[in-house]
């Protein structure tokens, strides 16, 4: 077994496996709570469950920002260079992702029943042109303005983008004034959850926030706190497991109570948890480094399937065990989720044998 000496890359991809499989439990389950705070004693099962797994889009941000802040510190480039490179690596698998739901929408391959994406740009749009409908979900956009988009889900794609543009102002802040600056970060997120506990609606502006896991992520790298943390684990080791459980269990409880900050502080705790069941290499973390590998391909396609495969209904419809129709949509969300790199390695290496033919 693998001993971890620090949080590095293979415990990312653990704890996004961990997270694909709440994101998927979170929209395969999908009763949602209709006000907070939950009476989690009282709510029942299937909306307890849909609440607790919200915590899966909070992870995944605070992931992106502490491994941002770790790449950057091996970086050489100013910072605004260094968010670009990374956007621009961050809209071309976007891209991948986006031709693959096209075809299949257009051409209704392997029995989807989405309607033609020209005809909802053309006959759904409302504000603007259907061109500027299509470039606007073409790049990830869409809820800036509601417009239609060919799947839910890219809602995150803004987010993570306007994060990333935050990124030199956040982490310069973080630098100097972290209190500060986590507090301004948070505000959002303590306004959305006082609102929510009073029942009043407001438009969702997602990529507000979670400025706040994307900056708590960038503070935990930046003081390199996990690293510090699994340095420890050796000493006491089932202390520091039983300590780390149940601060997460206590923040879980936290989350369905006040859902803006709470669910930021859900995911660190998460992530501190992982970090010390990764003090040992296991058969399931490997299986969850693989699938956190496909992690954004599958946040990205996965509502695409679960909406529009008939074969997704079809199973669906056959039982009502949670285990089975979140396995079948895990299994079903990866498969699709590689494709996109398959199809982007057998173009290259076409292209590279036809280059050569000519010379």
């Amino acid at each position: 077994m693998k001993e971890y000496k620090s949080f590095d890359k293979g415990c990312t991809l653990f704890v996004k496996g961990v997270a694909v499989i709440l994101l998927l439990t979170h929209h395969t389950v999908a009763a949602f709570p209709q006000s907070y705070p939950i009476d989690i004693l009282h709510c029942g099962i299937n909306v307890f469950i849909t609440a607790v797994t919200k915590v899966c889009v909070a992870l995944f941000t605070v992931l992106s920002g502490y491994g941002l802040a770790k790449s950057f510190e091996k970086s050489s480039d100013r910072s605004i260079i260094f968010v670009l490179k990374h956007i621009k690596k961050l809209l071309i698998n976007f891209w991948k992702v986006y031709v693959l739901v096209f075809l299949l929408s257009e051409c209704r391959l392997m029995g989807f029943i989405y309607e033609s994406p020209i005809k909802l740009y053309i006959n759904k749009s409302e504000r603007f042109s259907p061109f500027v409908t299509f470039v606007l979900d073409f790049f990830g956009l869409m809820g800036l303005f509601s417009t239609p988009t060919l799947n839910i889900t890219w809602w995150y794609m803004e987010t993570i983008l306007f994060c990333y543009l935050m990124f030199p102002v956040l982490r310069a802040g973080i630098k100097k004034i972290p209190i500060f600056t986590l507090f301004a970060a948070a505000v959002p997120c303590i306004i959305l959850g006082c609102l929510r506990i009073a029942s009043i609606p407001m438009d969702s502006n997602d990529e507000i926030y979670y400025m706040f896991p994307f900056a708590m992520g960038i503070f935990v790298a930046d003081r390199d706190i996990l690293n510090r943390f699994i340095r420890r684990i050796s000493d006491k080791y089932f202390l520091h497991l039983a300590i780390s459980f149940v601060t997460m269990l206590v923040m879980m409880v936290f989350a369905t109570q006040f859902s803006g900050v709470g669910y930021t502080f859900f995911a660190v705790s998460i992530v501190f948890f992982a970090a010390v069941l990764l003090k040992y290499d296991c058969f399931i973390m490997r299986w969850l480094k693989l699938l956190g590998e496909q992690s954004m391909n599958m946040f990205l396609i996965h509502s695409f399937l679960l909406s529009n495969w008939l074969a997704v209904a079809w199973i669906f419809e056959l039982t009502d065990n949670i285990f089975i129709k979140v396995g079948v949509l895990t299994v079903l969300s990866y498969a699709t989720a590689v494709l996109p790199t398959v199809l982007d390695s057998v173009i290259r290496r076409a292209f590279y044998a036809l280059r050569a033919k000519k010379r």
